[in-house]
């Protein structure tokens, strides 16, 4: 019965993903799992986990697991009418999760508050991944996983440790 109930847990909340690589789809993918209606948007080259090596010919596995369900579709947010088309899609919204350079969303935000007809919906969400913020914090990088293992040093701990020869 908990299984059932938490499949329909956000049922009627739709949530716009602009996320890409792996941390902000794989987090959408949760939100599909407990019934939430996800929108992947992705710009027009596709998202970049796209590109990673693959063993299937045609996609690739990173992607296909933390995207699974969604409905895509490409959007050039930099062009006015793929704006335009986001704003529409945003007026049927009630989350939009990104993981952009902390520039990106403050001006999209503004632009989407000022030229959506009808304004967003009052309880609209613009969820931002959760930042460390430090001084000798590179302030604008996007918040991907890879970047967060570079820069605490994770990446270099992860494989097989070598042995110098003397």
């Amino acid at each position: 019965m908990l299984e059932a109930n938490m499949a329909e847990a956000l049922q009627g909340i739709v949530v716009l993903d602009l996320t890409q690589y792996l941390a902000g789809p794989y987090g959408c993918a949760l939100l599909d799992d407990v019934g939430a209606d996800i929108i992947k948007i992705e710009p027009p080259g596709g998202d970049a986990t796209r590109q990673y090596p693959s063993t299937l010919a045609e996609d690739n596995r990173t992607f296909v697991g933390a995207n699974r369900k969604k409905r895509s579709v490409v959007l050039n947010l930099k062009d006015p009418e793929g704006l335009a088309a986001f704003y529409r899609l945003v007026e049927k919204a009630d989350v939009v999760v990104h993981n952009f350079r902390p520039s990106v969303p403050r001006r999209l935000w503004h632009r989407l508050r000022a030229a959506a007809r009808p304004a967003p919906q009052p309880h609209l969400l613009f969820a931002d991944r959760l930042r460390r913020k430090r001084e000798r914090s590179p302030r604008d990088h996007p918040g991907y996983d890879t970047m967060l293992q570079c820069f605490t040093g994770l990446a270099a701990m992860q494989g097989a440790r070598r042995r110098h020869r003397s």
